[in-house]
């Protein structure tokens, strides 16, 4: 997950020994920790042994897991009876923390290659490891300010008017993701594959 409870409590100004909301909470931070993801076309959380496939003919890989911190083996398969040849002798160049560049192609179109590395951020809450990047703080607040907005109008989620008898006529405005949220969301899009 992408933030905490308790981080979300704090900004919600709920007491943080007050426990009635945490499994609301939390369900909105797994919800929206993967909506993050998914509309960033990416995985957040740091990953030791992440495996990658992609065309044998690509030279510039972009794996879904980043900041790269390392490359451990590359992997070619012709077909499923030769099953996965590993590549000895590759010289990896990883560039701006995402792309991995190979100096030659592994094989032709129709072969699959596969690429294990370790890559991804240390999540909030999560034991620091040496050497590794930690989660943005931009991107926690963004994640925090969407869930307390969830959270805030969850029980409006669905309506767009209301009219009640003893009341004012009220139209809600439709709003997916915060425009704060959508832009640092923005930022760290993957635009690879």
């Amino acid at each position: 997950m992408l933030t905490q409870i308790a981080s979300v409590k704090l900004r919600l100004e709920i007491a943080e020994a007050d426990t009635s909301y945490d499994s609301i909470i939390g369900s909105g931070i797994e919800w929206i920790s993967a909506r993050c993801e998914h509309d960033c076309n990416r995985q957040f959380a740091r990953a030791v042994g992440a495996v990658h496939e992609f065309a044998a003919d690509e030279r510039e890989i972009v794996p879904p897991c980043y900041p790269i911190e390392s490359v451990a083996s590359f992997a070619v398969k012709e077909s499923e009876s030769a099953g996965w040849v590993v590549q000895t002798g590759l010289e990896p160049l990883i560039r701006s923390g995402c792309v991995v560049s190979l100096p030659l192609v592994l094989g032709y179109s129709w072969m699959r290659a596969r690429m294990t590395y370790t890559g991804g951020y240390v999540l909030p809450g999560a034991t620091l490891v040496p050497g590794a990047a930690v989660l943005p703080k931009d991107l926690e607040k963004a994640v925090i300010e969407q869930v307390a907005f969830w959270f805030q109008s969850r029980k409006l989620l669905g309506v767009l008017k209301s009219w009640p008898a003893t009341g004012e006529y009220v139209q809600y405005e439709d709003v997916d993701l915060l425009p704060g949220v959508r832009e640092v969301w923005g930022r760290y899009k993957r635009w690879g594959s």
